[in-house]
């Protein structure tokens, strides 16, 4: 570490003028010694979207994807849509209730909405159905490992691919892309009671 670098709490703090893997690496460390000092389960992967090493902190390896799970969980959803309509990409084919449920659940977390998209591919296809096109999100964008759970929010997901899939996701590599526009789109609109603080502490939000 730089003896000389502005510091908060033992990590160090860096301004937003400074390189990218700088910023991450510090937050990476930032999350380690609030682990360390508050004894608590926590854990980070941090990374650019594009090339780069992955920055990780903490001790907290994988948990429950919780409120995460929702964006896969549209990915499938609209896929749906699209292979229902025969058309290249769900967006073009929703009808207004979809998409004010898919905003509610990327841009307010919301349960209900949430489990309002999953309940229309249940009804149409079965539980398991639905819950294997979640899967099949998931490794669309290259992840391999993660099951998802009969309670989709309780999948136990790894930090390193839950990381794997945003990436994939923000690259266009995980949807269509006008499908990838809209979840992005609604993604970057989240209400301000459910911003968390890892894009600050890195600098990049």
């Amino acid at each position: 570490d730089d003896p000389d670098s502005p510091r908060r709490g033992g990590a160090p703090v860096l301004g937003s003028g400074a390189p990218l893997e700088e910023r991450l690496e510090a937050a990476a460390e930032a999350v380690d010694e609030v682990a360390r000092r508050e004894r608590g389960e926590l854990g980070v992967a941090l990374a650019p979207v594009g090339e780069g090493r992955v920055h990780t902190g903490g001790e907290l390896l994988q948990g429950r994807a919780w409120s995460a799970i929702k964006v896969p969980l549209v990915a499938a959803f609209l896929k749906f849509r699209a292979e229902e309509e025969d058309v290249d990409a769900g967006v073009g084919v929703l009808s207004m209730r979809d998409r004010k449920r898919i905003e509610r659940a990327l841009t307010r977390s919301n349960n209900e909405a949430a489990s309002d998209l999953y309940g229309v591919m249940v009804r149409a296809e079965g539980d398991e159905s639905a819950r294997a096109r979640v899967q099949a999100a998931l490794r669309t964008a290259g992840d391999r490992g993660t099951v998802v759970a009969t309670r989709y929010g309780t999948t136990t997901w790894r930090l390193a691919d839950a990381l794997g899939y945003f990436r994939a996701l923000s690259r266009g590599c995980a949807l269509p892309a006008p499908d990838t526009l809209l979840v992005l789109s609604y993604m970057s609109r989240v209400v301000r009671s459910h911003r968390w603080g890892v894009p600050a502490a890195a600098g990049v939000g």
